[in-house]
């Protein structure tokens, strides 16, 4: 187990020509536990799209965004996304 209870991540994801160092596997997973769609995200909280996009193509989004995130699902950063450390 290598980031808290989240063990799982899709190494072959990349963004910008590189490879991802941040996945948001954990975000889908959370959101579905808590029952809030990418809807809800959108029409209740105000998420916008673009943002939603991002990070399912896991691209960066902004520290604020990752703490609207955690008050919409009263969770942790870490129930959020996942470090990938890049491979050298």
């Amino acid at each position: 187990m290598l980031y808290g209870h989240y063990t799982g991540h899709n190494e072959s994801i990349q963004y910008s020509g590189g490879k991802t160092v941040i996945c948001y596997d954990p975000l889908w997973h959370t959101m579905e536990k808590n029952n809030v769609t990418t809807y809800t995200l959108r029409n209740k909280y105000n998420v916008s799209n673009s943002t939603i996009q991002r990070m399912k193509k896991n691209m960066p989004v902004s520290t604020n965004t990752l703490d609207v995130l955690c008050e919409i699902l009263n969770c942790r950063v870490q129930d959020i996304l996942v470090h990938i450390p890049n491979a050298k």
